[in-house]
């Protein structure tokens, strides 16, 4: 038997907006690096069906992940196996890597001679953040399945803000 899990970037509705200056572009940390994880296989063995587990990814000024903690979005599963399927999420969004969210600084309008319309970067800063995710986890006829965008027991975006 095998399993396997899908994920969905959660968008914080009740996040503060990133204040850039209008001479500032902010630019979200975007996936590099996402194996997923592997559906236990003692929870498999065991008959462990359908789980959720939601975590937010604190990210670092590098696009690293410096901890993981419960996602204020989405509860999570409970059940007799939901350490298991948190410690398989875990283990894996700890080694995750992301290009980083940055704050570039770049010409004023009407400042810029470029023909393409876009203004010239001055200047680039990191800033750390942070991303939700939820992993569903199922089995479907004694075998794992991913299901990338399947139903949410709660309120979340499909598309990052």
């Amino acid at each position: 038997m095998q399993g396997d899990v899908a994920v969905r970037f959660l968008a914080d509705p009740a996040a503060v907006d990133i204040r850039v200056a209008e001479t500032e572009e902010f630019a979200p940390a975007s996936p590099r690096y996402m194996p997923l994880p592997s559906y236990p296989d003692s929870v498999l063995s065991a008959g462990g069906g359908l789980a959720f587990v939601a975590v937010r990814l604190h990210l670092d000024k590098g696009g690293f992940v410096i901890a993981v903690s419960d996602s204020p979005l989405l509860a999570s599963s409970d059940g007799p196996h939901s350490g298991e399927f948190r410690e398989a999420v875990e283990s894996v969004v700890r080694r995750w890597a992301f290009s980083p969210a940055r704050v570039d600084t770049v010409a004023p309008n009407g400042q810029d001679s470029n023909p393409a319309g876009s203004r010239s970067l001055i200047a680039t800063r990191y800033v750390p953040t942070f991303l939700d995710f939820a992993f569903q986890f199922s089995v479907v006829d004694g075998r794992g399945v991913v299901s990338l965008g399947a139903s949410n027991p709660g309120p979340a975006s499909d598309l990052p803000r």
